[in-house]
C-alpha cells in the first residue's frame, strides 16, 4: 500500500518517539476538527494493522482528559511551585474506573522503514495507562506547537544515555546525551514526595520542566 504523509508521520512517531497511541489521540493529534475524526482515524489504524505496519492490542487503562497544557512549569530561577497543589491536580484524574482500551503499536514492518526500538509488543502491561498517558502529551504538543516534536527523546531512547540519574518521559534536546533544555514527566497518580523529588532533581542540575 501507498503511505500517507500522515501515516508516516503516526508510524514514525510510534517508531521512534512513542510507545502506543489510541484511536481517539490519533484523531485529535492528526485529524482536523471534524465530528466523525475518531471514525476516520479508526478506519486508517484498522487499514495500517491490516498491511502490517501496526500491531493492535487492548490494555486495561484509565481513561485520560484531553490535555491542553502542562499542570506545572518550572524554571531556574523561580519560585518553587505548590507541591501538595500539584500532586492533588494529578491524583484527581486517576479517580476513575480502569477499561479495556484498545491501542497500537509499531509493526516490525515499520520498524524497518523508521528505525527506532520498539518491537511492537507491550514491555509492561501495568504501564500502559501511563505510556498513553505520554502519548497524550506528545499529540498536546503536537497539535498546539508541533515546532518542538523534532526536539522530542523519549525514554527508551534516553535510558542508555542516563547513568545514576533519574529517567524522565521525555525531554526536548539536540540529542539523547546532551543537556535537555526542558524535561517533560507525564504526572501519574503522584504524591507531594514524588513530585518535590521530581523537582529537586531537575533543580539539582538546573534544568526546566513540566509535569503534566
Amino acid at each position: 500500500m501507498l503511505l500517507t504523509d500522515r501515516d508516516s508521520e503516526i508510524l514514525a512517531a510510534l517508531c521512534t518517539q512513542i510507545r502506543m497511541i489510541t484511536p481517539r489521540q490519533t484523531a485529535h493529534g492528526w485529524w482536523p476538527r471534524r465530528e466523525k475524526d475518531a471514525v476516520n482515524a479508526q478506519a486508517r489504524l484498522r487499514v495500517l494493522h491490516s498491511a502490517q505496519y501496526l500491531v493492535k492490542a487492548t490494555v486495561l487503562a484509565r481513561p485520560l482528559p484531553i490535555l491542553r497544557g502542562p499542570v506545572v512549569r518550572w524554571s531556574p530561577g523561580e519560585f518553587l511551585p505548590d507541591f501538595g497543589a500539584v500532586a492533588w491536580k494529578l491524583q484527581e484524574r486517576w479517580r476513575v474506573a480502569a477499561r479495556q482500551t484498545t491501542v497500537y503499536l509499531a509493526a516490525p514492518r515499520s520498524r524497518r522503514l523508521f528505525g527506532g526500538n520498539q518491537r511492537g509488543v507491550i514491555r509492561r502491561q501495568f504501564q500502559a495507562g501511563h505510556d498513553l498517558g505520554v502519548t497524550q502529551m506528545y499529540v498536546c504538543i503536537r497539535r498546539y506547537n508541533p515546532q518542538l516534536l523534532p526536539c522530542w527523546i523519549g525514554e527508551d531512547r534516553l535510558a542508555p544515555a542516563r547513568r545514576q540519574q533519574k529517567l524522565p518521559d521525555a525531554v526536548l534536546s539536540a540529542s539523547p546525551d546532551t543537556l535537555p533544555y526542558l524535561v517533560l514527566e507525564f504526572g501519574g497518580a503522584y504524591d507531594k514526595a514524588r513530585v518535590q523529588d521530581f523537582h529537586t532533581d531537575c533543580e539539582a542540575r538546573g534544568l526546566s520542566y513540566e509535569i503534566w
